[in-house]
């Protein structure tokens, strides 16, 4: 038994409802067709450019991804396979602040005392704060069978106009037999500085 219009309204609401759905939809896809194209390709290089209309200190934005697991046992710091990208500061004569964030599951092996440790190269310099190797990523656990974990690191250095090469190393400290990391994440964007 089909319900009689509203005497008022009629059925006149249907086509602005429908209208909005439609127009929804379309939108919908422009949204999620960029986060699908990212998440089929896993590995890849994923560019953004940020240019929000209330703030313009933002330029770009660069993403890398692995799931692959890689180890070093190098006691010296060397590249992270695949973990680089290169990003430009537009000309103007203003510096740029570059933000590198870097974030892995991660497993240390080795004897008390000992740690792995990572660094983001910003061009040909260490980020800041420098650290060295001082800077611990991760450590043996105390307890046989500790095993991965989630861990993150953020460096940035103020930089001229120009193109710079964001690389992340890794290396093994005082002992430490084995460094492995697994689906890692870096992320390199830059700011203007004020």
């Amino acid at each position: 038994m089909d319900k009689e219009p509203h005497p008022r309204l009629g059925r006149a609401w249907l086509r602005p409802v429908l209208t909005l759905g439609v127009l929804g939809l379309i939108l919908a896809s422009f949204l999620i067709a960029p986060v699908a194209a990212h998440t089929s390709n896993p590995g890849h290089l994923w560019t953004a450019h940020i240019r929000p209309k209330t703030d313009s200190r933002y330029d770009q934005s660069k993403v890398v991804t692995s799931n692959d697991a890689s180890t070093t046992t190098n006691g010296n710091f060397v590249n992270l396979p695949g973990a680089t990208t290169s990003i430009t500061i537009p000309g103007g004569g203003e510096s740029w602040r570059i933000l590198a964030r870097f974030d892995a599951e991660s497993l240390c092996e080795g004897p008390d005392g000992s740690w792995c440790s990572l660094q983001l190269l910003i061009g040909s310099a260490p980020g800041n704060p420098d650290d060295g190797s001082d800077y611990a990523f991760d450590a043996p656990g105390a307890t046989p069978g500790d095993d991965w974990e989630g861990h993150a690191l953020s460096r940035s250095r103020i930089r001229d106009p120009g193109t710079y090469t964001v690389t992340v190393q890794w290396r093994v400290v005082s002992g430490a037999t084995s460094f492995q990391l697994d689906d890692w994440h870096l992320s390199v964007e830059t700011l203007r500085v004020a």
